[in-house]
């Protein structure tokens, strides 16, 4: 940023140095690493077919490979087309991160998932995101459903998303 350059408005100053909200409720100040964007990928692929009774969570599209120290964030956002052809579908879903070459999903939300009931008929982009911190280390990361139906997820699209890591 050029030093002395503003950009003022309700919600948001940018100064030469740094980035001050409304009421000073959020600041990032020049010298400071609060707020760093330390790294953006996309998330731009096919869904492809999601098992039915997965009883886990499972990738549904793309993963990107993101790599974080243990005070960083990972937040993701990503839209991700979903359909069946038959039957019904509930499956919870949202974003995940696994450690980089295998091993468990783990939600974003944890607990607090998103449950969505796929009913036949056209494909519906589901938007999820979420933040998480899950300490240091390298990280394949998501979007994710796990099914709870014996039904598969055959009417997909592709998944346009992306995740960022922060500290």
């Amino acid at each position: 940023m050029v030093s002395g350059a503003s950009l003022d408005s309700a919600y948001l100053k940018v100064t030469g140095t740094g980035i001050v909200a409304a009421g000073g409720e959020c600041q990032a100040q020049a010298g400071s690493s609060a707020g760093k964007v330390v790294s953006v990928s996309t998330l731009y692929g096919a869904t492809g077919t999601v098992p039915g009774n997965s009883g886990v969570y499972v990738f549904v599209g793309p993963t990107t490979l993101v790599y974080t120290t243990a005070a960083q964030i990972i937040t993701a956002s990503a839209v991700v087309p979903l359909g069946i052809s038959a039957s019904t579908q509930t499956l919870r879903l949202g974003m995940c991160y696994r450690p980089f070459g295998g091993g468990t999903l783990t939600n974003f939300a944890g607990g607090a998932y998103s449950q969505v009931e796929l009913q036949p008929g056209a494909v519906i982009p589901y938007g999820v995101a979420g933040a998480a911190a899950p300490g240091a280390g390298s990280w394949d990361v998501g979007p994710c459903a796990l099914t709870l139906e014996p039904t598969t997820i055959n009417r997909t699209d592709v998944v346009n998303g992306w995740v960022m890591v922060t500290q």
